[in-house]
């Protein structure tokens, strides 16, 4: 399997690390966004900013490749849709990386919400912080709420095309602040995302997710002192609380992102398709996050209903 990834940045380079460990991968060429130099590649992973991928997507989706792109999906709703609609003509591939959800503490938090043993959601909490050297924080300065985590917490609530009300939206001001908002889904059920650059945690990147049930709750802590891709030291907690009694759960050591790789690789060579019904939560996010960039200075709720695009 023939891997050329477009981009040099942080995001190429572990996603390269990545492909390395992979038996039967070659990662053929690392490029800038010219899709000339891809050659034969199989998959094509972008890991150039949002603002640079057009033209290349575009391309690529006309000679009906296999893609990957990082988060976001697109720069507007207009793009990710045109696109959207291509591949489905083309018969072709495109997905958004989504390596929250291959974090084993989260992927396990999913089951037990999506089990039905706790109850309905009620509320869910998730925390990022990283400190401000790190070069992600360069791209959110302005708090972003990062599409990731606003993805995540739709794929734990099952949101599908249906966008919650926005509130509470607090942009970041200065280089420490924190972003905030809040988002609550027609299900009742509210979800408050805090992003915050912090030089105080001593860690890379910190993120806390407390998931409140009617039956209970779910806590979960990963820590890493790396920004991006897999790293030896992250460490991953999950505490479940039922009836006032508290208990660790066990999670299996695992690398997020040569997880999510390997599995669309397999999937690829397998002949079997990706699981394209997500990217209609990739694209709620994208419109969830145009949505509170659109509204950072009226400071009003919004909600909407999103289509699939395909």
């Amino acid at each position: 399997m023939r891997v050329a990834i477009l981009g040099r940045g942080p995001a190429a380079a572990a996603h390269a690390a990545a492909y390395a460990r992979l038996a039967g991968v070659d990662v053929t060429t690392t490029v800038d966004a010219a899709v000339a130099e891809i050659g034969t590649a199989d998959i094509v992973d972008i890991c150039v900013p949002v603002s640079d991928r057009a033209d290349a997507i575009r391309r690529l989706v006309g000679q009906g490749r296999a893609i990957l792109v990082v988060p976001p999906l697109a720069a507007s709703l207009q793009d990710a849709d045109r696109w959207l609609k291509s591949v489905k003509r083309r018969h072709g591939r495109l997905f958004v990386t989504h390596t929250l959800r291959f974090h084993p503490v989260f992927a396990r938090a999913k089951e037990m919400v999506s089990g039905g043993t706790m109850g309905a959601v009620r509320r869910i909490d998730l925390q990022r912080c990283w400190q401000p050297a790190a070069p992600e924080a360069a791209n959110d300065t302005d708090g972003i709420l990062l599409s990731q985590d606003l993805d995540f917490c739709h794929w734990l609530l099952d949101g599908g095309a249906t966008l919650p009300e926005v509130s509470g939206l607090t942009p970041a001001r200065a280089a420490c602040d924190t972003a905030a908002c809040r988002l609550t889904y027609p299900s009742a059920a509210v979800v408050d995302l805090s992003v915050r650059q912090d030089s105080g945690t001593g860690l890379g990147v910190l993120r806390q997710l407390t998931i409140e049930c009617e039956l209970g709750a779910v806590a979960c802590r990963v820590t890493s002192k790396s920004w991006l891709g897999d790293t030896p030291d992250q460490v991953e907690q999950c505490e479940v609380t039922r009836a006032g009694r508290a208990r660790r759960v066990t999670v299996p050591d695992a690398l997020p992102l040569l997880t999510e790789l390997g599995y669309r690789v397999g999937a690829l060579a397998r002949g079997e398709p990706w699981l394209c019904p997500t990217l209609v939560e990739a694209r709620a996010a994208l419109a969830l996050s145009e949505a509170i960039g659109g509204r950072r200075e009226k400071g009003s709720g919004v909600s909407a209903q999103v289509s699939e695009g395909q």
